[in-house]
């Protein structure tokens, strides 16, 4: 395990949620599982808001592992370990602390720059806003966290004896990086960035010459250029080569260049470097003991080190001073009459410990050493005028004679089934309730069709596809064979049957694992060998790398027209209104009830043709997402079959290797969507299907083939059917009709009816992005956080982002979320 931290200002639940960043085409849904191993989400992102100022907010912490699985029980201990070494200080109402572990679902992907393979593992993500609750001033229970390294440097060490974890002092090459990516290195491509052909060429002549000392070392460096020895008698000491004619020297600071490795046999120099570049499935090893040197360090932490970062303050010189220079009792004493006088201040003795309240209300503006408990958040709305739009029960049935038609009543397509706003989970209590949903849904699952998949499925067949669609790499797991005649898959210590592969290695719900396992073996039955995915060729990637800016510029300008026609379309149709509606507002040979019978024909008219230009703008979208990808992977095959139909032999031999198994699947694709297109072609999308009738009040009462559907009253709407269909219509009608066009208002709907037919209403104006508000405030709190889910699962799902030209910034590893503020601090051990 690998410890870093960092800080920041904004952004971190955004980064948590969405997972984005530079050129990485991936969501968090796409890239990880989160697990909540610690607190909640909203509440710590709701106490960082809070905080005056745009300085540093919070403290990122992230621990990365080594190992391709670590259990969830094991980072729960991890996290339970670090809380009380972080917060050794402070009592439990003084902080909030969350924490979420990221279980890869893609366990690797290609780099956009140089497309080599980038290996995901499993790594936490803690997030400690820098305040503190009981007196809201700054807390930091790590101060400068530069003169904490070794205290840091003991627990990371700690930890990785007591769960038998890789330490990056065992793994000099294979380092974790700080979003636990790690590199795969092949042979022939042991070293990256500068001087990466020297250093290649300086290792295969040791290995060749079998150089075996310091002497014989730089004999050979000698050979290539001018050498210097920097921190020289230090343990970091390292040579550096300067090449005829270059500007400047090649620092030799790998681990293959250092005295410890020149200095073993050559054979053991090669068995290493073979192990290292082999794929293999890293597990946890056994527990060992803690060096007595880091659990001194740690004790000492405890004891003396966390209080004096929480309680000194070297401004006060004098203070300091005299604390510097007493003995290590009277420095013990002088803490602890600085701790109770910060607890006589803050806590009176009659004034028992209390858990901060976890509300999700409007944010506390803190002042200056105010506390967050000291005062409620006001909250000043402007009241706005109310309308209802009323449920009543379903009339019997009955025929409705003498109706004017509103359009030709065609037969209305089959309803599209309704997706539920899924959302990864914010808190531990929002994960146990998403387990305990997982498991009814694997319940409920055909048990015996899955039965028969997990017996025939072709264990070779399924990591081959996932190599393309998840990134895994097949190397790494050995196939056996179940007592059911079924494939296992070897993962450490694990033998998983293909659907506990998904669920348990690729920590995939339950929901698309069974798509995948039905997908597979759908091909497996009609003989579409898939081949595993395999590297590009370097010489072509970087040609594509270089074109990608234009292929941008396309995308971007492609994406701009396409919203540009959206917007004139819907002006249009608005215009039509408008006039429509004019038009009857001026006819005075009319009743007042008849006006506003036929204004109502008018915007149910309207709503119809935005209906059917829905529909059309969400099958160009799709015709212009598949003409322009924005995955890195896409944009590769896509401009590799350009190249190829310009002549290009490789880039046509390079196609070929990528997409070998997928012709049959694309032409049954290419006929199908021939088939869409010929029959949209054929019969246009037809308005929905309405008939109405006029009272003699002027309300007008809607209705279909399945019979009525609402009515249109003065000033309500009732509904007179309550599917998810018809409440959409009602309340579309609703927004049109109480919208306040001077005031420029969302409109605010009162809801009667039963409590079902309120959630139904909520959750069907938020499926379908009606701009209403509702004046219960149970409903509109229930719609504001159904919302947030929404654009937190669906960000950037609906329409890919034009993708955004990465900064020189943007370019470096990253190391924090992308809204963040640059660190002012940061430690890596």
């Amino acid at each position: 395990m690998l410890m870093r931290i960092s800080g920041g200002s904004e952004g971190i639940r955004d980064y948590l949620i969405t997972g984005r960043k530079a050129d990485r085409a991936f969501s968090r849904d796409e890239l990880d599982t989160r697990v909540p191993l610690m607190g909640d989400l909203d509440f710590a992102d709701h106490v960082i808001n809070s905080m005056p100022g745009e300085g540093e907010r919070y403290l990122h912490i992230t621990l990365s592992f080594r190992e391709d699985e670590v259990s969830t029980e094991t980072m729960s201990s991890i996290m339970d370990d670090f809380k009380a070494f972080a917060f050794s200080a402070y009592d439990d109402d003084e902080y909030t602390c969350y924490a979420e572990a990221h279980l890869p679902r893609r366990t690797s992907y290609t780099d956009a720059k140089t497309g080599e393979l980038i290996e995901r593992k499993p790594h936490i993500h803690i997030v400690v806003p820098e305040v503190n609750l009981m007196t809201g001033q700054q807390l930091n229970p790590f101060g400068r966290v530069e003169h904490q390294t070794g205290f840091l440097e003991a627990f990371q060490e700690q930890t990785n004896a007591k769960y038998g974890l890789a330490s990056p002092k065992d793994n000099r090459r294979t380092e974790l990086t700080p979003a636990s990516e790690l590199i795969s290195r092949y042979k022939g491509d042991v070293f990256k960035g500068v001087g990466h052909e020297i250093k290649t060429e300086l290792l295969d002549a040791m290995l060749s010459r079998n150089v075996q000392t310091m002497a014989a070392f730089e004999g050979l460096l000698s050979n290539h250029g001018e050498i210097r020895t920097r921190n020289a008698g230090k343990s970091s000491e390292y040579r550096n080569v300067k090449l005829e004619g270059a500007a400047k020297g090649v620092n030799l600071k790998d681990y293959v260049f250092s005295k410890d490795f020149i200095e073993l046999p050559t054979a053991e120099k090669r068995e290493r470097l073979s192990r290292e570049a082999a794929t293999h499935y890293a597990t946890a090893k056994e527990r060992r003991a803690t060096p007595a040197e880091y659990a001194a360090k740690v004790d000492e932490w405890h004891d003396r080190r966390a209080l004096e970062v929480k309680y000194l303050n070297s401004g006060n010189r004098k203070y300091y001073a005299a604390y510097r220079a007493a003995e290590p009792d009277q420095q013990k004493a002088m803490l602890d009459e600085r701790k109770a006088a910060f607890y006589s201040r803050w806590r009176p003795a009659d004034e028992p410990m209390q858990e901060m309240p976890r509300d999700q209300g409007e944010p506390i503006r803190l002042q200056p050493n105010e506390r967050p408990g000291q005062r409620d958040a006001t909250q000043r709305r402007q009241l706005r005028s109310a309308h209802d739009l009323t449920f009543d029960e379903p009339p019997e049935a009955k025929t409705l004679d003498g109706l004017r038609k509103l359009s030709d009543c065609h037969e209305p397509a089959t309803p599209k089934a309704i997706e539920p706003l899924t959302c990864q989970p914010n808190s531990v209590i929002e994960r146990l309730t998403g387990e305990l949903d997982e498991q009814r849904k694997t319940q409920s699952a055909d048990r015996e069709q899955l039965a028969k998949i997990r017996r025939d499925l072709d264990a070779t067949q399924l990591l081959a596809q996932l190599s393309h669609s998840h990134g895994v790499i097949p190397e790494k797991y050995a196939i056996t064979k179940g007592k059911d005649g079924g494939d296992r898959l070897q993962c450490g210590s694990r033998n998983l049957n293909v659907s506990d592969f998904l669920t348990k290695e690729l920590n995939l719900p339950w929901s698309s694992a069974e798509a995948i396992l039905h997908e597979c073996y759908g091909r497996q039955k009609g003989n579409q060998t898939p081949q595993n995915r395999t590297q590009p060729s370097r010489g072509l990637w970087d040609q594509f790398h270089a074109e990608r800016p234009k292929l941008r510029e396309r995308r971007e300008t492609a994406w701009g027209d396409q919203i540009e026609t959206e917007k004139k379309r819907r002006h249009a149709i608005r215009v039509t209104f408008l006039a429509q509606r004019g038009k009857v507002q001026g006819d005075r040979s009319q009743k007042s009830a008849e006006r506003k019978a036929a204004i109502s024909v008018n915007r149910m008219e309207r709503i119809a043709a935005e209906q059917a230009l829905r529909g059309v703008i969400a099958k160009e979208r799709e015709a212009l997402k598949a003409d322009n990808p924005t995955g890195i992977e896409a944009q590769y095959s896509a401009w590799l079959k350009q190249q190829a139909e310009t002549g290009s032999t490789p880039a046509l031999d390079e196609l070929r290797r990528r997409e070998h198994y997928s012709n049959k699947k694309r032409e049954d694709e290419t006929s199908h969507v021939a088939t869409l297109q010929s029959e949209s072609a054929a019969s246009p999308v037809p308005y929905l299907p309405f008939r109405y009738e006029v009272s003699r009040i002027g309300e007008v009462t809607y209705s279909d083939h399945h019979g009525s559907l609402l009515r249109d009253g003065h000033d309500r709407i009732s509904m007179l059917r309550t599917d998810d269909n018809a409440v959409a219509i009602g309340l579309k009608l609703a927004s049109q009709k109480f919208y306040n066009s001077k005031h420029g208002t969302v409109t605010e709907l009162t809801v009667n009816g039963s409590a079902e037919f309120k959630r139904q209403a909520v959750e069907v104006a938020v499926r379908d992005g009606i701009r209403v508000k509702f004046a219960d405030k149970e409903m509109e709190a229930h719609r504001l956080n159904l919302e947030k889910q929404k654009q937190a699962a669906r960000q950037n799902v609906a329409r890919p982002p034009v993708e955004q030209k990465p900064t020189e910034k943007q370019k470096q590893p990253e190391k924090q979320p992308s809204k963040a503020r640059k660190p002012n601090k940061g430690i890596e051990l």
